[in-house]
């Protein structure tokens, strides 16, 4: 196990965690202890009480090695610590911003490691983090292995996946397959990632929706700029329309964001900066009207500040914010109909810069009443919903009537 590497090196500490304390414990604490070498047994404090172990290689403790186990209903353990690696486990079921605010930071300020296990189950974390792994390896059986390489993958990021039967007696695995059903067997003892039941856009796929070619900036056509007015993020897209077989289509050619404690100004000041080189200067603007439907927040205030900003830096913006937000349900359903329609058509793209959107795209999910689920990541469906209004905008009359009013 990896988690023992740390017996050949002096003087770094190393976890092993799990979503709670009793899991951790349960899945790890005995074997940590029967893995010990008795040649080193007496080098070994193993310290009961906060399940962790110290191995003392000489009476400097600066050479001493830790290996401590840790749960993930408080994150906050892992900060202050300079982890030199790690071990999480079900990490299916560690929120993602546990890993993104408080364990990999911890490992990065000294290039730390860390294994994440798992199964595939539920949107979150599998749809955060495999797509960006450069290589994804596929163990089938003893001698068949599958190796992926995605195009925008990062190289420090590597997935590996094997088959139950690989490990599991197959008296066992014929049980499971005559009482599960085929996407659940799947999930479980075959590691495949699936097309999420409760995704919101069930149709997107990464390799046919994200492309450069497709979304290239044209500075001589138009920008639409959509605005959610949420604060920590506060994400926009930037689109342009185009043509293709005689139809509209879209691109989402960029995304203009800032992680925390966002406000209006700042961010049309970095849209106006970014696009000062941009040759036509007309620009449509539209985005969160924050009537019934979703909040109760009057964002007129935020449109005025964006016009007057834009008109200042040498745009001319036509105002295309409706009286109140869309049903949820329609403007997915239209969103969905432009990434793939009945007749397999594709009119809307991304450019793979467009992380919040893409991320949202891969993991919204409906909260079963009509709406979205928006408790359990707060980065996600900012991006989604400025999408789902500026494709109202542009494309719900093919779809149903609707009545928009101009400001």
């Amino acid at each position: 196990m990896k988690e023992f590497y740390a017996i050949q090196n002096m003087g770094k500490q190393y976890f092993t965690g799990a979503p709670t304390y009793t899991q951790v414990k349960m899945i790890f604490w005995n074997d940590f202890k029967a893995f010990i070498p008795n040649k080193m047994r007496d080098k070994v404090t193993i310290r009961e009480g906060d399940l962790s172990m110290v191995l003392r290689w000489t009476e400097d403790p600066l050479t001493w090695t830790t290996l401590k186990l840790l749960s993930l209903d408080r994150p906050q353990r892992f900060e202050g610590t300079m982890w030199a690696g790690g071990v999480l486990d079900e990490i299916a079921d560690v929120k993602v911003d546990s890993w993104k605010q408080h364990i990999y930071p911890s490992l990065a300020d000294s290039n730390g490691w860390c294994i994440l296990l798992g199964v595939p189950e539920g949107p979150h974390f599998y749809r955060e983090y495999i797509p960006k792994c450069r290589n994804v390896y596929v163990q089938k059986n003893d001698r068949e292995m599958e190796i992926t390489v995605q195009e925008f993958g990062d190289e420090e990021w590597h997935c590996y996946t094997w088959f139950s039967s690989l490990v599991l007696p197959e008296k066992f695995l014929s049980e499971a397959r005559r009482t599960m059903d085929a996407r659940t067997y799947a999930q479980e003892f075959e590691a495949e990632i699936l097309a999420y039941e409760g995704a919101l856009y069930y149709n997107f796929d990464r390799t046919t929706h994200v492309k450069k070619k497709e979304t290239t900036t044209n500075s001589s056509q138009p920008l639409w700029l959509s605005c959610d007015f949420n604060k920590s993020p506060m994400v926009w897209e930037v689109a342009q329309t185009d043509t293709k077989g005689g139809r509209m289509t879209l691109k989402i050619v960029d995304e203009v964001t800032i992680p925390y404690n966002a406000k209006t100004e700042s961010c049309i000041a970095r849209f106006t900066d970014k696009y000062k080189g941009h040759k036509n200067k007309a620009l449509y603007l539209t985005g969160d009207a924050s009537s019934n439907y979703e909040s109760w927040r009057d964002h007129t205030t935020d449109y005025i500040i964006i016009g007057d900003y834009l008109k200042q830096a040498g745009w001319t913006v036509t105002m295309r914010v409706p009286k109140s937000n869309p049903n949820i349900n329609n403007r997915v359903n239209v969103v969905c109909s432009l990434l793939k329609s009945a007749e397999g058509h594709t009119r809307l793209y991304i450019n793979d810069n467009c992380t919040y959107l893409v991320g949202d795209m891969e993991q919204d999910e409906s909260d079963g009443k009509g709406g979205k689920v928006k408790t359990i990541d707060p980065n996600r469906t900012h991006g989604s919903d400025c999408l789902d209004y500026l494709v109202w905008q542009l494309f719900a009359k093919e779809f149903y009537k609707s009545e928009v009013r101009q400001l």
